[in-house]
């Protein structure tokens, strides 16, 4: 009886891959997720976020703006999340003083970055490198260098 029920079984799987059905070894895997923000070419704004994980107010800009003291309330040294959707392929340097001085960090194309307090200010002079970029960032300025000036 046993052998009766296993060559029932076989002959079940064996139909139903000749039918072209489904089965566990023709399951199609999962797409895998997109990376967090990422695009090839955006909006062409600069995005950033009061709090992590694009929560909270927010603010953007399409052109180069070292001084975040004059938008969207006041948003400098405000940040906690932020997105380069450049349109052109641009990297975005976040500086920790306005008018682009002090040490910078530098986001690629595409790239969000969900909280600030991961990231640092790690190109250019002492003042302020190393630090944690959340809520210091001043301004920011597109660059068409990788981390340039």
């Amino acid at each position: 009886m046993k052998t009766i029920r296993n060559l029932m079984a076989g002959a079940a799987v064996t139909a139903a891959l000749l039918a072209g059905l489904p089965t566990a070894a023709h399951a199609q895997p999962a797409a895998a997720p997109a990376r967090a923000g990422a695009q090839l070419l955006g909006d062409g704004y600069f995005y950033a976020w009061d709090l992590p994980y694009k929560s909270g107010a927010s603010c953007r800009w399409f052109n180069s703006d070292t001084n975040w003291g004059d938008n969207c309330g006041n948003f400098r040294n405000r940040a906690s999340s932020v997105q380069n959707n450049s349109s052109q392929g641009n990297y975005a340097n976040l500086y920790y003083h306005p008018d682009g001085g002090g040490a910078w960090a530098c986001i690629a194309p595409g790239d969000y970055w969900d909280n600030l307090a991961n990231y640092y200010f790690t190109w250019g002079p002492a003042d302020g490198k190393n630090k944690s970029t959340n809520n210091e960032i001043a301004g920011f300025r597109w660059t068409t260098t990788q981390c340039g000036r």
